[in-house]
């Protein structure tokens, strides 16, 4: 299977996503497209599959089993082809037995969950000796990064920085914004040694997804209504066909993975 980069991955994000999303997206799916995920494979949090389709595509039933809380997209999950198995599950709840995967992979998705010890001890328990964890996170810096909040803070407008950033965080549901050490901690509790990790979505990406916010606003109702987040799919492939290759040159030009203050963070961790 061909490994998108981020010239290949951008634009099948914008096609089918606002471009607040897909901008974050694209630099996520350029570093997961050069890990190794051993079957069987679990994914938490798959939604609609849209992430992991661009990922694996190609690849018809590439992930074992796919879970989610949300039964409607579960639905549009399954229309994607990769998993063999979709399920309403709670990673919480003792829903698998122990040692049974030996990949669980998670986008984006730890940070929203409550109670994420609990998900980790029970990621850990259902991972099999030797298998891994990748996940993607926003880290403590997402919100430092944020356009609006630098902008606020460079007028020493530091309250109403805060209160933005809380917004911001609130609207999302970041419940977890952790630094490298602070989950290399909670995974050790957990027997999950930390093998590599990434840093990325730096400054410039994250500015960009803030401005472009506001034109993500109807996705939600536009999903319920019609099973895509945006309007006009193919309509906007023309478009992309003139500015992506601008925006993938500068999201290449400006990525430093070792960068330890950028916006988001991708761990690998393997179970003792």
């Amino acid at each position: 299977m061909k490994n998108p980069d981020e010239t290949d991955s951008f634009p099948s994000l914008w096609k089918q996503a606002p471009l607040s999303w897909a901008i974050i997206r694209a630099s996520e799916c350029s570093l997961l497209a050069t890990q190794k995920y051993k079957p069987p494979i679990l994914e938490i949090g798959c939604g609609d599959g849209l992430v992991s389709s661009v990922f694996f595509r190609g690849k018809k039933n590439a992930v074992d089993v796919g879970i989610d809380l949300d039964i409607d997209e579960l639905r549009r999950a399954g229309k994607t082809g990769i998993y063999k198995k979709l399920r309403r599950i709670d990673i919480t709840k003792n829903a698998f037995e122990t040692n049974t995967f030996n990949t669980i992979f998670a986008n984006g998705v730890l940070e929203h969950i409550p109670d994420l010890e609990l998900a980790i001890k029970q990621i850990s328990r259902i991972l099999k000796p030797g298998g891994e964890l990748i996940t993607t996170s926003p880290t403590a810096n997402y919100t430092r990064l944020l356009f609006y909040y630098r902008v606020l803070s460079n007028l020493n407008l530091y309250g109403l920085a805060q209160k933005y950033g809380n917004f911001i965080n609130k609207t999302f549901a970041h419940r977890h914004l952790l630094t490298h050490e602070e989950w290399q901690l909670l995974l050790k509790r957990h027997h999950l040694i930390i093998k590599k990790y990434y840093f990325y979505n730096n400054s410039f990406i994250t500015a960009i997804h803030d401005i472009s916010l506001p034109l993500a606003l109807g996705t939600k109702l536009t999903k319920r209504r019609t099973d895509r987040m945006v309007l006009f799919p193919d309509w906007r492939a023309r478009i992309i066909k003139k500015f992506s290759p601008i925006i993938t040159q500068v999201l290449n030009s400006n990525a430093n993975n070792t960068y330890e203050k950028n916006a988001s963070i991708l761990i690998i961790a393997q179970k003792k």
